[in-house]
């Protein structure tokens, strides 16, 4: 398992264990010298171990809580493990960032795995015969003999019916992942099991006006004794990141992605960027990516995620995260936007519930309902955030009955994954589908695919807006009309900034983001490459391969994003020797 991870820790492999448990642990120093940061943590007078695997953030709260013996202290390992001797299990409740954690009482013989709230790092785990394994990635379970020739039906219902599997299911029958803001308890031996929740209301809580609180969010996430980098799409959350940083004293490598393609609209964010960058004088990187490139990276990139996934730019990122990582600048630390689009209001499927909430105020639901039957076939809940989310999302992919029942056991199934604080949510429109973004979108697809693909090169990253304080100061702040107003998105983000970064970035609403132009690039070569894939699945009868083959091999033009589902479906087939 230790050789399988090496990638996400080329610094120390560590190892402890009693009669009970084994701990391993891969190390990437950020925060200190490897020396200062290896793990598992043990005192001998001690009965914790430790494994942690992420960044905190809220250091100065937690140097204040453990009083003036760590008034100095830099690495956050050595404050969580402080926090955990003082406070025992309730250390939960003083930290703040992203995180994996594996903690074990000696004497109580208790483990718990926990998954930040967010769900920025992945936690994957199986259990059998009174037996639990553990791993950031299912390679290290995969290596440890855990079998991944079963499909899980309702993993793949769901990954069929949205493009990737949120929550705690895989595609692999026996292997789960914890879900964000899940702790996972552990009683060894005999590994009977139990659900928690990471409780809201913890110690960390943005005050001020928002100037300073985001200025303060971008200094607490530049904390590392290696360089940041930062990826700039030449959007609105990247840009203010930039600022920030640059306010504050810092200067960051940039990178943006630059497409080889003959359409115009394709390069207009990486052109938005260039300019940005020149604007705040840092040392900016285009990484060119063409249409060889991304033929090149695409297996790579989907075996890496090791889940289902439907976006088209995993190529993309990947390039982008070697052109970065460890085998090309050497970074460790990158900062991304990621996150900003769920906390005010980005995208514009958000408006969905302020129109269905419109339309129920001037007709019946039951009139409203009945008539999107009558032109889609599917009977929707339109008063239900879960049903609308899955509306904006759903593939409609095959026979009426087929994209019925997946929905059926994909709606269910979100149900099921709901995180406890969504219970508490505000009920208004456009917050109740941006919680269900955070909980399933960005936990289940975003951070999957950047964990992965990042860590692949060794390099952490960190996406600030993201954070759960801050969350929790916006969601009480902000309102619909915060959202969007006079036809634009991130209204209120757009007139915090404006006057500071410059017109050409706050006035500007249209925005491409790094996707890759498949459609232009689409050919013989690219086609021979989709058949090659579909060619090489392990065929299980749960999906008609020989349909999807002809679908590719007669067309005309890109057969769109919902191919790359099954793409990425023939290469995890072939990878884990999974029938489908």
């Amino acid at each position: 398992m230790q050789f399988a991870l090496s990638h996400r820790g080329p610094d120390f492999a560590g190892e402890w264990r009693d009669g009970n448990l084994t701990l391993g642990h891969r190390l990437l120093a950020v925060r200190d010298a490897a020396e200062a940061s290896r793990q598992p943590v043990k005192k001998s007078e001690s009965p914790w171990v430790l494994a942690f695997n992420g960044q905190l953030y809220n250091m100065r709260h937690m140097r204040a809580e453990l009083g003036p013996a760590f008034a100095s202290t830099e690495l956050d390992t050595t404050l969580l493990y402080g926090l955990i001797e003082k406070h025992g299990w309730d250390f939960v409740r003083h930290i703040e960032g992203m995180y994996a954690i594996a903690l074990y009482n000696e004497r109580e013989k208790v483990l718990k795995l926990y998954r930040d709230p967010a769900g920025q790092k992945p936690m994957y785990f199986s259990t059998k015969d009174g037996r639990i394994a553990f791993s950031s990635e299912i390679r290290g379970l995969a290596a440890l003999g855990i079998p991944t020739d079963r499909p899980d039906d309702v993993g793949l219902a769901c990954a069929r019916a949205i493009g990737y599997i949120p929550g705690r299911k895989t595609l692999i029958q026996g292997i789960s992942k914890l879900g964000p803001g899940d702790i996972l308890t552990v009683r060894l031996p005999g590994g009977e099991t139990a659900w928690e929740t990471i409780p809201h209301g913890r110690e960390r809580v943005f005050e001020g006006e928002p100037a300073g609180v985001m200025r303060e969010l971008i200094t607490e996430h530049l904390a590392s004794k290696q360089k940041v980098s930062l990826n700039l799409s030449g959007g609105l959350d990247s840009s203010l990141i930039l600022h920030e940083a640059h306010a504050a004293g810092h200067a960051l490598h940039t990178y943006t992605t630059f497409f080889e393609s003959s359409d115009e609209r394709t390069n207009e964010d990486a052109l938005i960027a260039r300019k940005l960058a020149k604007d705040y004088g840092t040392d900016h990187t285009e990484i060119v990516v063409t249409r060889d490139s991304f033929l090149e990276l695409f297996e790579d990139a989907y075996r890496l995620i090791e889940e289902p996934n439907y976006n088209i730019s995993l190529p993309v990122y990947l390039a982008t995260a070697r052109r970065e990582g460890v085998h090309g600048d050497g970074n460790r630390v990158v900062l991304s936007g990621d996150g900003g689009d769920e906390l005010f209001g980005g995208y514009p499927f958000y408006q969905e519930g302020l129109k269905y909430a419109a339309l129920f105020s001037r007709y019946p639901q039951w009139l409203v309902q009945g008539y999107k039957r009558a032109r889609e076939g599917l009977w929707w809940r339109f008063d239900d955030p879960v049903s609308i989310w899955l509306h904006s999302k759903l593939f409609p992919d095959g026979t009426p009955s087929e994209v019925r029942e997946r929905r059926d056991t994909t709606l269910a199934y979100l149900r099921e994954s709901l995180p406890a604080s969504y219970a508490a949510r505000k009920k208004d429109p456009i917050r109740d589908l941006m919680l269900l973004d955070r909980a399933f979108w960005l936990a289940g697809e975003n951070f999957i695919r950047t964990d992965k693909l990042y860590m692949s090169e060794s390099m952490e990253m960190r996406a600030p807006l993201a954070y759960e304080p801050l969350r929790a100061y916006f969601d009480a702040r902000l309102s619909d009309s915060d959202y969007r107003a006079d036809g634009s998105n991130k209204a209120f983000l757009r007139e915090l900034y404006d006057g500071k970064l410059p017109d050409y970035v706050t006035k500007r609403s249209a925005k491409t983001g790094w996707r890759a132009p498949a459609g232009a690039w689409w050919g013989e070569e690219m086609r021979a490459r989709y058949l090659g894939i579909l060619d090489g699945a392990k065929r299980g009868g749960a999906i008609d391969w020989t349909a999807l083959r002809d679908r590719v091999a007669s067309a005309e033009s890109w057969p769109g994003k919902r191919m790359h589902l099954y793409l990425s479906l023939a290469i995890l087939s072939r990878t884990y020797g999974l029938p489908l």
